[in-house]
């Protein structure tokens, strides 16, 4: 139910351009990155009177597709795959953000936005645990910047709030953007 959730709520964003708008291609990216975790052999979370404690870091590896405006001027739909990987599990994560352009002066681009994921854990053989779906919703911050002609770079910092602490994160992104500024 959850996915149909998803998808529905994905094709009513594409299918409400505004006036004027279509959706278009605005860029291509790929980032490489750290996503801090707490990892499933805690005997309890570290809890402190703001917030909690990170005692994993995992690579994260993705890419993305700016499909360009929707809805309001400055909105940006923006699907994307990722991958995780920690020593005996990789999770493939498919998302689908939207990135509200808060900032744009001197060929520079400061974004915020919301999104859901879906996060496929697949553990190696022979560790005993078994595949696992789950969803997600990620909160991205960042900022590119142009380089010269469509080349830009970009940095990002996203939290990813999933059904449970243990397979939520804070990510920390650094890449390479081609397309329009």
């Amino acid at each position: 139910m959850r996915c149909r959730l998803i998808a529905l709520a994905c094709f009513t964003i594409i299918s409400l351009p505004g006036q004027g708008q279509a959706l278009g291609f605005g860029g291509i990216g790929a980032s490489v990155g750290l996503d801090l975790t707490q990892s499933g052999v805690m005997i309890s979370p570290t809890v402190t009177g703001t917030g909690t404690s990170f005692n994993s870091a995992r690579l994260a590896v993705g890419g993305f597709v700016n499909l360009g405006e929707i809805v309001i001027e400055n909105l940006d739909l923006v699907p994307g795959l990722d991958t995780v990987i920690e020593s005996d599990l990789k999770i493939y994560v498919i998302n689908t953000e939207a990135r509200y352009r808060f900032y744009q002066k001197n060929k520079a681009i400061g974004y915020a936005g919301a999104g859901v994921g879906v996060h496929l854990f697949r553990p190696e053989a022979g560790t005993g645990a078994t595949n696992e779906t789950k969803g997600s919703l990620n909160i991205p911050l960042g900022y590119q910047k142009q380089m010269g002609g469509g080349l830009g770079w970009f940095t990002e910092m996203k939290i990813v709030i999933a059904d449970s602490q243990i397979d939520s994160s804070f990510r920390f992104s650094v890449g390479l953007v081609l397309g329009a500024f």
